[in-house]
């Protein structure tokens, strides 16, 4: 499996009232230039320059993700040991819909591997379960109000739209597990939350990177805003 790129931003986020962990993919069968890859890679900077005293998040890491059922594991692995227990975290993963006209919000993922191209490891499953201890297809929302982040974020061009289809393609299979995975620790409910949220971008040609990186921000401070006001 190819290295993973990671890029931690250079200003600490330990005193920041949310800790934010931010993913993209590398490069899949017909996608070679991936522009949440891209965006995963300014984003650190971009926060830093952007940051003010009342943003209410600290950006704890970014990482391309390898387009791969071990290569999502592996990344939700290390942000789950790098999350912190005394405050909020939000994990936004960023992946393309190389068609799209806009971003979509994905408050749904389901437990189904259904790969229509092989993964970037080789491996086309059928038919599967992400996580063996569920219903196959077993729907999975995310532990948020989607629509109220939605509403949230700055967007007259209507850069943001909610969505119920994440495909069922490595961008499900992370999803799935991410919000199964914040689920189980939300489930006490005695420890500050952790929200797991997925968002589809369109092509560079649609979106535009900087606007991509607004879009990150936005859904950044929308994100921070709902982890602490569910706690």
């Amino acid at each position: 499996m190819a290295a993973r790129a990671d890029h931690t931003p250079a200003e600490s986020a330990e005193r920041a009232p949310v800790a934010a962990f931010v993913t993209g993919f590398g490069s899949f069968a017909g996608v070679s230039d991936n522009p949440s890859a891209r965006l995963a890679a300014s984003l650190p900077d971009v926060a830093a320059a952007s940051a003010g005293p009342d943003r209410k998040w600290g950006l704890e890491s970014c990482e391309v993700v390898h387009v791969s059922r071990r290569g999502c594991l592996e990344a939700l692995d290390r942000i789950e040991a790098n999350a912190p227990t005394d405050r909020p975290s939000v994990f936004l993963h960023f992946g393309v819909a190389d068609g799209s006209s806009c971003a979509r919000l994905e408050r749904t993922a389901y437990n189904l591997a259904h790969f229509r191209v092989p993964d970037e490891s080789g491996e086309a499953p059928k038919c599967e379960k992400v996580l063996p201890e569920f219903d196959l297809g077993h729907a999975c929302k995310a532990e948020l109000d989607c629509a109220a982040v939605v509403d949230r974020v700055d967007d007259p061009a209507r850069r943001l739209t909610l969505s119920d289809d994440p495909g069922r393609f490595v961008c499900n299979f992370l999803a799935f597990s991410s919000m199964k995975r914040t689920a189980a620790w939300n489930a006490p409910g005695t420890a500050p939350k952790r929200l797991a949220v997925f968002c589809h971008i369109p092509a560079l040609r649609v979106l535009g990177e900087d606007a991509g990186l607004q879009l990150a921000l936005d859904l950044l401070d929308a994100l921070a805003a709902e982890a602490l006001a569910s706690t």
